[in-house]
Parts: C-alpha cells; structure tokens; sequence
C-alpha cells in the first residue's frame, strides 16, 4: 500500500512538474512558426451534422499584433471561426469564438519533445446549449505538415473528437 501511495504522489508531483517546466515563449514560437495557409482532409467521430467530416478543411494562421498573438482561423466552407492566441501572466492561452455562441479560454501544455501543444479549457463564456470546445491538440509533424486534435463536448456532455490532418498551402509567388 505504501508503494502504491508513493506512485500516486510520484505521478501527481512529476505532472505537476511538468506543467510548471512549460517555456511560454518557446512554445509560442513554434505556434508563430505555424504561420500559413494548411488544407487537409478532417475526421468526425462521432460524425455529426454540419460537421466537415471527410472534406477537405482550410486553417490560417498568423502572426498578429505585431508578434503578440497568433489568429487561428477555421473554414469549413462558410465563415470561419477564429482563435486567438497569446500570452497571459506567463501562460500561453487560446481565446475561441464559437459558432455555438460562446467563448472557451484554454491554457496551454507542451508535450516533452515540444511538438504537441495541448490547449485545455479552463473557464466557458457564454451559452453552453449546444456545446462548447474543450480541447485542441496541434501537433508539428514538420515544417509543412501538422495535425490538428480537439475535442468538443457536446450537449448531455458527450465528447466528440475531430482530427485535422493538414498541410501548408505553398504561396504564391508576389510579382
């Protein structure tokens, strides 16, 4: 039992260790380094209505307010939804609006080898009658391929996870 105790209070304090080992601004450079237009086919399970499940989906990141935030912008064929994020008393969070009409704040997690950042939300604004984000997931494959994770709680409190396999749309060459 003692070994048990000891386990369970070795797994919390390395979590723990690990959330506060998070170095904000290199986490926030490899999101800028996103920067860019990426397509890429989308997955819904479970599929639900309206959802881009098995279409190709566009995602635009950029550099914003001169090197303060990142805007995260969504298309699924119509208007996009957009995400922002930045850095707060030393925390790098995302602000997303909704089309459901509310605004989760998520603070982020660094994976150890620093390719997944993980977005968990930690307060909800707004209506939650048809469902809020909970979680995205970016991971950087390489310099032109990442995937994109999240999880949506939909109403009754079941989860929905979309997964975004996308990569960067070359620009055009400028005249």
């Amino acid at each position: 039992m003692k070994t048990l105790r000891f386990i369970l209070l070795f797994i919390l304090m390395s979590g723990t260790a690990c959330a506060q080992a998070l170095d904000t601004p290199k986490t926030f450079a490899v999101l800028k380094s996103l920067a860019g237009t990426w397509e890429g086919p989308s997955t819904v399970d479970p599929p639900q209505p309206g959802w881009a499940n098995g279409k190709v989906v566009q995602f635009i990141l950029r550099d914003a307010s001169q090197g303060q935030a990142v805007t995260h912008l969504i298309s699924y064929g119509g208007p996009p939804e957009i995400s922002v994020a930045y850095v707060d008393a030393g925390k790098l969070t995302l602000l997303h609006y909704c089309d459901a009409g509310n605004r989760p704040r998520l603070v982020a997690a660094a994976s150890p080898d620093g390719k997944t950042i993980t977005f968990d939300m930690v307060e909800l604004s707004g209506p939650d009658t048809m469902g809020h984000l909970a979680q995205i997931a970016i991971t950087t494959i390489d310099a032109d391929h990442h995937v994109e994770d999240l999880i949506y709680m939909l109403p009754g409190n079941k989860p929905m996870h979309a997964h975004f396999d996308l990569k960067r749309v070359p620009e055009k060459a400028k005249p």
